[in-house]
Protein backbone atom coordinates (compact mmCIF):
# COMPACT_ATOMS: atom_id res chain seq x y z
CA UNK A 1 0.00 0.00 0.00
CA UNK A 2 1.19 3.50 -0.71
CA UNK A 3 -1.18 5.53 1.39
CA UNK A 4 -1.30 6.99 4.88
CA UNK A 5 -4.25 6.52 7.22
CA UNK A 6 -4.64 8.39 10.49
CA UNK A 7 -5.77 5.75 12.99
CA UNK A 8 -5.68 7.88 16.12
CA UNK A 9 -4.64 11.32 17.24
CA UNK A 10 -0.89 11.60 16.87
CA UNK A 11 -0.50 8.07 15.50
CA UNK A 12 -0.08 7.79 11.75
CA UNK A 13 0.69 4.56 9.95
CA UNK A 14 2.65 5.52 6.86
CA UNK A 15 3.27 3.00 4.12
CA UNK A 16 5.33 3.21 0.93
CA UNK A 17 4.54 6.08 -1.37
CA UNK A 18 3.52 9.70 -1.05
CA UNK A 19 1.62 10.41 2.22
CA UNK A 20 -1.82 11.97 1.92
CA UNK A 21 -3.92 13.63 4.62
CA UNK A 22 -6.67 11.29 5.83
CA UNK A 23 -10.15 12.63 5.15
CA UNK A 24 -12.58 13.06 8.02
CA UNK A 25 -14.53 9.84 7.70
CA UNK A 26 -18.29 9.74 7.67
CA UNK A 27 -18.51 7.27 10.52
CA UNK A 28 -16.54 9.64 12.74
CA UNK A 29 -19.02 12.40 11.92
CA UNK A 30 -21.93 10.06 12.64
CA UNK A 31 -20.43 8.94 15.93
CA UNK A 32 -20.04 12.56 16.89
CA UNK A 33 -23.77 13.00 16.25
CA UNK A 34 -24.82 9.70 17.88
CA UNK A 35 -23.64 10.09 21.45
CA UNK A 36 -24.76 10.74 25.01
CA UNK A 37 -27.02 13.58 23.88
CA UNK A 38 -28.79 11.23 21.46
CA UNK A 39 -29.39 8.84 24.35
CA UNK A 40 -30.77 11.61 26.54
CA UNK A 41 -33.02 12.84 23.73
CA UNK A 42 -34.43 9.33 23.43
CA UNK A 43 -35.09 9.29 27.17
CA UNK A 44 -36.88 12.63 26.96
CA UNK A 45 -39.13 11.33 24.18
CA UNK A 46 -39.86 8.21 26.21
CA UNK A 47 -40.88 10.31 29.23
CA UNK A 48 -43.29 12.17 26.95
CA UNK A 49 -44.62 8.73 25.88
CA UNK A 50 -43.51 9.34 22.31
CA UNK A 51 -42.25 5.78 22.17
CA UNK A 52 -41.92 5.36 18.41
CA UNK A 53 -39.68 8.42 18.05
CA UNK A 54 -37.69 7.31 21.08
CA UNK A 55 -37.23 3.88 19.51
CA UNK A 56 -35.72 5.39 16.35
CA UNK A 57 -33.08 7.17 18.44
CA UNK A 58 -32.35 4.12 20.59
CA UNK A 59 -31.84 2.14 17.37
CA UNK A 60 -29.12 4.59 16.35
CA UNK A 61 -27.45 4.53 19.75
CA UNK A 62 -27.34 0.73 19.80
CA UNK A 63 -26.07 0.63 16.21
CA UNK A 64 -22.99 2.60 17.24
CA UNK A 65 -22.72 1.38 20.84
CA UNK A 66 -23.86 -2.26 20.85
CA UNK A 67 -22.49 -2.98 24.34
CA UNK A 68 -24.50 -0.28 26.11
CA UNK A 69 -26.77 -2.15 28.53
CA UNK A 70 -28.93 0.83 29.48
CA UNK A 71 -29.79 1.48 25.82
CA UNK A 72 -31.21 -2.04 25.46
CA UNK A 73 -33.09 -1.66 28.73
CA UNK A 74 -34.75 1.60 27.74
CA UNK A 75 -35.46 0.50 24.19
CA UNK A 76 -37.08 -2.59 25.66
CA UNK A 77 -39.25 -0.38 27.86
CA UNK A 78 -40.49 1.57 24.82
CA UNK A 79 -41.15 -1.66 22.94
CA UNK A 80 -43.07 -3.01 25.92
CA UNK A 81 -45.24 0.09 26.12
CA UNK A 82 -46.25 -0.17 22.45
CA UNK A 83 -46.93 -3.92 22.65
CA UNK A 84 -43.81 -5.18 20.85
CA UNK A 85 -43.26 -7.89 23.42
CA UNK A 86 -40.97 -10.19 21.42
CA UNK A 87 -38.61 -7.29 20.65
CA UNK A 88 -38.78 -6.12 24.27
CA UNK A 89 -37.95 -9.61 25.48
CA UNK A 90 -34.89 -9.71 23.23
CA UNK A 91 -33.67 -6.32 24.45
CA UNK A 92 -34.18 -7.11 28.14
CA UNK A 93 -32.32 -10.37 27.69
CA UNK A 94 -29.40 -8.54 26.04
CA UNK A 95 -29.39 -5.97 28.86
CA UNK A 96 -29.32 -8.76 31.47
CA UNK A 97 -26.36 -10.40 29.73
CA UNK A 98 -24.48 -7.11 29.70
CA UNK A 99 -25.45 -5.78 33.13
CA UNK A 100 -28.08 -7.65 35.19
CA UNK A 101 -30.23 -5.76 37.68
CA UNK A 102 -33.46 -6.23 39.61
CA UNK A 103 -35.24 -3.65 37.44
CA UNK A 104 -34.43 -5.47 34.18
CA UNK A 105 -35.42 -8.87 35.57
CA UNK A 106 -38.67 -7.30 36.75
CA UNK A 107 -39.35 -5.78 33.34
CA UNK A 108 -38.58 -9.04 31.54
CA UNK A 109 -40.83 -10.85 34.00
CA UNK A 110 -43.66 -8.48 33.09
CA UNK A 111 -42.97 -9.19 29.42
CA UNK A 112 -43.19 -12.93 30.03
CA UNK A 113 -46.52 -12.33 31.77
CA UNK A 114 -47.84 -10.54 28.69
CA UNK A 115 -46.66 -13.46 26.54
CA UNK A 116 -48.37 -15.96 28.91
CA UNK A 117 -45.07 -17.61 29.80
CA UNK A 118 -45.90 -17.70 33.49
CA UNK A 119 -43.17 -20.11 34.61
CA UNK A 120 -40.46 -17.89 33.10
CA UNK A 121 -42.13 -14.82 34.62
CA UNK A 122 -41.92 -16.46 38.05
CA UNK A 123 -38.21 -17.17 37.53
CA UNK A 124 -37.50 -13.55 36.63
CA UNK A 125 -39.53 -12.04 39.48
CA UNK A 126 -37.80 -14.44 41.88
CA UNK A 127 -34.43 -13.22 40.58
CA UNK A 128 -35.55 -9.58 40.93
CA UNK A 129 -36.62 -10.26 44.52
CA UNK A 130 -33.27 -11.88 45.32
CA UNK A 131 -31.45 -8.79 44.01
CA UNK A 132 -33.81 -6.31 45.69
CA UNK A 133 -35.83 -8.08 48.40
CA UNK A 134 -37.45 -4.92 49.78
CA UNK A 135 -39.69 -4.25 46.80
CA UNK A 136 -43.33 -5.24 47.22
CA UNK A 137 -44.38 -5.06 43.59
CA UNK A 138 -42.26 -7.95 42.37
CA UNK A 139 -44.02 -10.12 44.94
CA UNK A 140 -47.32 -8.88 43.58
CA UNK A 141 -46.37 -9.63 39.98
CA UNK A 142 -45.07 -13.08 40.87
CA UNK A 143 -48.33 -13.67 42.72
CA UNK A 144 -50.23 -12.83 39.55
CA UNK A 145 -48.22 -15.44 37.65
CA UNK A 146 -48.91 -17.99 40.41
CA UNK A 147 -52.63 -17.19 40.19
CA UNK A 148 -52.64 -17.83 36.45
CA UNK A 149 -50.95 -21.16 37.08
CA UNK A 150 -53.61 -21.95 39.74
CA UNK A 151 -50.99 -22.03 42.48
CA UNK A 152 -53.24 -20.03 44.78
CA UNK A 153 -51.42 -20.73 48.05
CA UNK A 154 -48.18 -19.32 46.64
CA UNK A 155 -50.08 -16.38 45.16
CA UNK A 156 -51.77 -15.51 48.45
CA UNK A 157 -48.46 -15.71 50.30
CA UNK A 158 -46.81 -13.33 47.83
CA UNK A 159 -49.73 -10.88 47.89
CA UNK A 160 -49.57 -10.86 51.69
CA UNK A 161 -45.83 -10.08 51.56
CA UNK A 162 -46.49 -7.26 49.10
CA UNK A 163 -49.32 -5.84 51.23
CA UNK A 164 -47.05 -5.78 54.27
CA UNK A 165 -44.97 -3.20 52.37
CA UNK A 166 -47.85 -1.42 50.60
CA UNK A 167 -50.95 -1.68 52.80
CA UNK A 168 -52.86 1.06 50.97
CA UNK A 169 -52.45 -0.50 47.51
CA UNK A 170 -55.97 -1.14 46.24
CA UNK A 171 -54.64 -3.26 43.37
CA UNK A 172 -52.99 -5.75 45.70
CA UNK A 173 -56.10 -6.06 47.88
CA UNK A 174 -58.25 -6.71 44.83
CA UNK A 175 -55.86 -9.28 43.40
CA UNK A 176 -55.42 -11.14 46.66
CA UNK A 177 -59.20 -11.19 46.95
CA UNK A 178 -59.31 -12.77 43.49
CA UNK A 179 -56.77 -15.41 44.55
CA UNK A 180 -58.81 -16.21 47.67
CA UNK A 181 -61.94 -16.34 45.52
CA UNK A 182 -60.42 -18.82 43.07
CA UNK A 183 -59.07 -20.89 45.97
CA UNK A 184 -62.60 -21.13 47.38
CA UNK A 185 -61.90 -19.03 50.49
CA UNK A 186 -64.94 -16.81 49.99
CA UNK A 187 -65.02 -14.92 53.29
CA UNK A 188 -61.42 -13.71 52.94
CA UNK A 189 -62.07 -12.86 49.31
CA UNK A 190 -65.00 -10.64 50.29
CA UNK A 191 -62.93 -8.97 53.01
CA UNK A 192 -60.16 -8.13 50.52
CA UNK A 193 -62.64 -6.78 47.96
CA UNK A 194 -64.07 -4.52 50.66
CA UNK A 195 -60.59 -3.29 51.55
CA UNK A 196 -60.01 -2.42 47.89
CA UNK A 197 -63.30 -0.47 47.75
CA UNK A 198 -62.47 1.43 50.95
CA UNK A 199 -59.36 2.69 49.15
CA UNK A 200 -61.67 4.37 46.62
CA UNK A 201 -61.14 1.83 43.91
CA UNK A 202 -63.72 -0.31 42.17
CA UNK A 203 -62.91 -3.99 41.80
CA UNK A 204 -61.16 -4.67 38.52
CA UNK A 205 -59.84 -7.77 36.79
CA UNK A 206 -56.07 -8.14 36.33
CA UNK A 207 -54.78 -6.55 33.15
CA UNK A 208 -51.26 -8.04 33.49
CA UNK A 209 -49.84 -4.52 33.48
CA UNK A 210 -49.35 -2.86 36.85
CA UNK A 211 -48.87 0.60 35.31
CA UNK A 212 -52.10 0.34 33.33
CA UNK A 213 -53.97 -0.81 36.42
CA UNK A 214 -52.92 2.20 38.47
CA UNK A 215 -53.63 4.49 35.54
CA UNK A 216 -57.14 3.05 35.21
CA UNK A 217 -57.68 3.63 38.92
CA UNK A 218 -56.53 7.26 38.60
CA UNK A 219 -58.88 7.85 35.67
CA UNK A 220 -61.72 7.03 38.07
CA UNK A 221 -60.26 8.98 40.99
CA UNK A 222 -57.68 11.57 39.94
CA UNK A 223 -57.23 12.75 43.54
CA UNK A 224 -56.09 9.38 44.85
CA UNK A 225 -52.68 10.31 46.22
CA UNK A 226 -51.94 6.77 47.41
CA UNK A 227 -52.51 5.46 43.89
CA UNK A 228 -50.05 8.00 42.49
CA UNK A 229 -47.52 6.97 45.11
CA UNK A 230 -48.01 3.28 44.38
CA UNK A 231 -47.72 3.80 40.63
CA UNK A 232 -44.54 5.73 41.35
CA UNK A 233 -43.21 2.76 43.28
CA UNK A 234 -44.04 0.50 40.35
CA UNK A 235 -42.13 2.82 38.00
CA UNK A 236 -39.18 2.87 40.40
CA UNK A 237 -39.00 -0.92 40.58
CA UNK A 238 -38.89 -0.93 36.79
CA UNK A 239 -36.01 1.56 36.86
CA UNK A 240 -38.13 4.41 35.48
CA UNK A 241 -37.11 6.88 38.17
CA UNK A 242 -38.07 10.03 36.24
CA UNK A 243 -41.66 8.82 35.92
CA UNK A 244 -41.62 7.74 39.56
CA UNK A 245 -40.61 11.26 40.62
CA UNK A 246 -43.53 12.73 38.66
CA UNK A 247 -45.97 10.47 40.48
CA UNK A 248 -44.45 11.08 43.93
CA UNK A 249 -44.69 14.83 43.40
CA UNK A 250 -48.32 14.46 42.36
CA UNK A 251 -49.02 12.36 45.46
CA UNK A 252 -47.45 15.06 47.65
CA UNK A 253 -49.45 17.80 45.93
CA UNK A 254 -52.58 15.90 47.02
CA UNK A 255 -51.30 15.01 50.49
CA UNK A 256 -48.30 17.03 51.61
CA UNK A 257 -48.06 14.92 54.77
CA UNK A 258 -47.42 11.66 52.92
CA UNK A 259 -44.08 10.80 54.55
CA UNK A 260 -43.76 7.58 52.56
CA UNK A 261 -44.00 9.56 49.31
CA UNK A 262 -41.36 11.98 50.60
CA UNK A 263 -38.94 9.15 51.36
CA UNK A 264 -39.57 7.46 48.04
CA UNK A 265 -39.14 10.79 46.21
CA UNK A 266 -35.73 11.35 47.79
CA UNK A 267 -34.66 7.81 46.89
CA UNK A 268 -35.81 8.15 43.27
CA UNK A 269 -34.06 11.51 42.88
CA UNK A 270 -30.86 9.97 44.24
CA UNK A 271 -31.18 7.13 41.74
CA UNK A 272 -31.61 9.63 38.89
CA UNK A 273 -28.32 11.29 39.87
CA UNK A 274 -26.56 7.93 40.10
CA UNK A 275 -27.93 6.80 36.76
CA UNK A 276 -26.88 10.06 35.10
CA UNK A 277 -23.32 9.54 36.38
CA UNK A 278 -23.42 5.95 35.15
CA UNK A 279 -24.51 7.02 31.66
CA UNK A 280 -21.83 9.74 31.50
CA UNK A 281 -19.18 7.28 32.66
CA UNK A 282 -20.36 4.57 30.27
CA UNK A 283 -20.10 6.78 27.21
CA UNK A 284 -16.71 8.06 28.37
CA UNK A 285 -15.41 4.52 28.89
CA UNK A 286 -16.70 3.36 25.49
CA UNK A 287 -15.05 6.31 23.74
CA UNK A 288 -11.81 5.77 25.65
CA UNK A 289 -11.79 2.06 24.84
CA UNK A 290 -12.29 2.70 21.13
CA UNK A 291 -9.49 5.27 21.12
CA UNK A 292 -7.28 2.86 23.04
CA UNK A 293 -7.78 0.05 20.52
CA UNK A 294 -6.91 2.44 17.69
CA UNK A 295 -3.79 3.55 19.52
CA UNK A 296 -2.62 0.01 20.24
CA UNK A 297 -3.52 -1.16 16.74
CA UNK A 298 -1.46 1.64 15.22
CA UNK A 299 1.51 0.91 17.48
CA UNK A 300 1.42 -2.80 16.66
CA UNK A 301 1.30 -1.98 12.94
CA UNK A 302 4.34 0.25 13.26
CA UNK A 303 6.16 -2.56 15.07
CA UNK A 304 5.07 -5.06 12.40
CA UNK A 305 3.24 -7.11 15.02
CA UNK A 306 0.35 -7.80 12.69
CA UNK A 307 -1.52 -10.44 14.69
CA UNK A 308 -1.56 -8.18 17.74
CA UNK A 309 -2.77 -5.31 15.56
CA UNK A 310 -5.57 -7.48 14.15
CA UNK A 311 -6.62 -8.43 17.69
CA UNK A 312 -6.65 -4.79 18.82
CA UNK A 313 -8.76 -3.59 15.89
CA UNK A 314 -11.11 -6.58 16.27
CA UNK A 315 -11.66 -5.68 19.93
CA UNK A 316 -12.53 -2.15 18.90
CA UNK A 317 -15.01 -3.35 16.29
CA UNK A 318 -16.75 -5.55 18.86
CA UNK A 319 -17.64 -2.36 20.77
CA UNK A 320 -18.17 -0.01 17.82
CA UNK A 321 -18.92 -1.99 14.66
CA UNK A 322 -19.70 1.17 12.67
CA UNK A 323 -16.18 2.57 12.88
CA UNK A 324 -14.69 2.65 9.38
CA UNK A 325 -11.25 3.63 10.68
CA UNK A 326 -10.99 0.38 12.64
CA UNK A 327 -11.84 -1.61 9.50
CA UNK A 328 -9.13 0.26 7.58
CA UNK A 329 -6.57 -0.38 10.29
CA UNK A 330 -7.36 -4.08 10.45
CA UNK A 331 -7.26 -4.27 6.65
CA UNK A 332 -3.69 -2.94 6.69
CA UNK A 333 -2.71 -5.59 9.24
CA UNK A 334 -4.34 -8.33 7.17
CA UNK A 335 -2.63 -7.07 4.00
CA UNK A 336 0.77 -6.99 5.66
CA UNK A 337 0.28 -10.50 7.06
CA UNK A 338 -0.58 -11.76 3.57
CA UNK A 339 -4.34 -12.32 4.06
CA UNK A 340 -5.48 -10.25 1.08
CA UNK A 341 -9.02 -11.67 1.03
CA UNK A 342 -9.72 -10.43 4.57
CA UNK A 343 -8.05 -7.11 3.77
CA UNK A 344 -10.43 -6.70 0.82
CA UNK A 345 -13.42 -7.58 2.98
CA UNK A 346 -12.52 -5.05 5.67
CA UNK A 347 -11.87 -2.27 3.17
CA UNK A 348 -15.20 -2.96 1.52
CA UNK A 349 -16.87 -2.75 4.95
CA UNK A 350 -15.15 0.58 5.59
CA UNK A 351 -16.32 1.92 2.25
CA UNK A 352 -19.89 0.84 2.87
CA UNK A 353 -19.76 3.01 5.97
CA UNK A 354 -18.01 5.88 4.25
CA UNK A 355 -18.05 5.70 0.43
CA UNK A 356 -16.05 8.93 0.12
CA UNK A 357 -13.03 7.78 2.11
CA UNK A 358 -10.37 8.27 -0.59
CA UNK A 359 -7.65 6.61 1.51
CA UNK A 360 -9.72 3.44 1.84
CA UNK A 361 -10.22 3.44 -1.95
CA UNK A 362 -6.46 3.75 -2.44
CA UNK A 363 -5.84 0.84 -0.08
CA UNK A 364 -8.44 -1.28 -1.85
CA UNK A 365 -6.91 -0.48 -5.24
CA UNK A 366 -3.50 -1.64 -3.96
CA UNK A 367 -4.94 -4.89 -2.62
CA UNK A 368 -6.87 -5.53 -5.83
CA UNK A 369 -3.66 -4.97 -7.82
CA UNK A 370 -1.86 -7.54 -5.69
CA UNK A 371 -4.59 -10.09 -6.33
CA UNK A 372 -4.48 -9.38 -10.07
CA UNK A 373 -8.10 -8.25 -10.29
CA UNK A 374 -7.65 -5.77 -13.12
CA UNK A 375 -11.32 -4.84 -13.55
CA UNK A 376 -11.70 -4.09 -9.87
CA UNK A 377 -8.43 -2.16 -9.76
CA UNK A 378 -9.50 0.05 -12.65
CA UNK A 379 -12.88 0.62 -10.99
CA UNK A 380 -11.13 1.54 -7.73
CA UNK A 381 -8.88 4.02 -9.53
CA UNK A 382 -11.91 5.53 -11.24
CA UNK A 383 -13.46 6.12 -7.82
CA UNK A 384 -10.26 7.78 -6.61
CA UNK A 385 -10.16 10.00 -9.69
CA UNK A 386 -13.79 11.01 -9.17
CA UNK A 387 -12.96 12.00 -5.57
CA UNK A 388 -9.59 13.60 -6.41
CA UNK A 389 -9.61 14.54 -10.10
CA UNK A 390 -6.34 16.51 -9.77
CA UNK A 391 -4.40 13.52 -8.46
CA UNK A 392 -2.15 12.85 -11.48
CA UNK A 393 -0.37 10.08 -9.63
CA UNK A 394 -3.49 7.90 -9.80
CA UNK A 395 -3.87 8.50 -13.54
CA UNK A 396 -0.23 7.53 -14.06
CA UNK A 397 -0.54 4.40 -11.94
CA UNK A 398 -3.69 3.37 -13.75
CA UNK A 399 -2.03 3.82 -17.13
CA UNK A 400 1.03 1.85 -16.02
CA UNK A 401 -1.13 -0.94 -14.62
CA UNK A 402 -3.19 -1.19 -17.79
CA UNK A 403 0.04 -1.26 -19.85
CA UNK A 404 1.42 -4.11 -17.71
CA UNK A 405 -1.83 -6.01 -18.11
CA UNK A 406 -1.68 -5.55 -21.89
CA UNK A 407 1.94 -6.80 -22.03
CA UNK A 408 0.99 -9.86 -19.98
CA UNK A 409 -1.83 -10.61 -22.38
CA UNK A 410 0.52 -10.34 -25.37
CA UNK A 411 3.08 -12.68 -23.79
CA UNK A 412 0.32 -15.13 -22.97
CA UNK A 413 -0.88 -15.09 -26.58
CA UNK A 414 2.67 -15.65 -27.95
CA UNK A 415 3.23 -18.52 -25.51
CA UNK A 416 0.06 -20.29 -26.65
CA UNK A 417 0.64 -19.62 -30.37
Amino acid sequence: MRTTIVLAAGLVVSLAGTPTEAALTKDAVDRGAVNKDTFKAARALSLKRDYEQALSLYDKVIQFYPKLACAYRYRGWCEFRVGKFSQALSDFTEAIELQPSAAIYSMRGSTYLQMEQNDKAIEDFTKAISLSPGGGFNYGERALAYTRMQQYENAIQDYSTALAACADDCRLWAYRGLAYDKAGVKLKAVADYQSARQLNSPYFMPSLDRIDDYTACLMLDENNGACYRNRGRAYAELGEYDLAVQDYLKALSINAGDNSAKELLALAQANIVLESHYIDQTFSVVSANVQSTKNYGAIFLQRKQYKAAIDAFTTGLANTPMDATLYCGRAQAYEKSGDLAKAQSDLQSALRLNPRDIDAWRCLADVDRQTGQSDKTIADDDQIISLAPKDKGVLLEQAQFMKKQANRSKRSMITHA
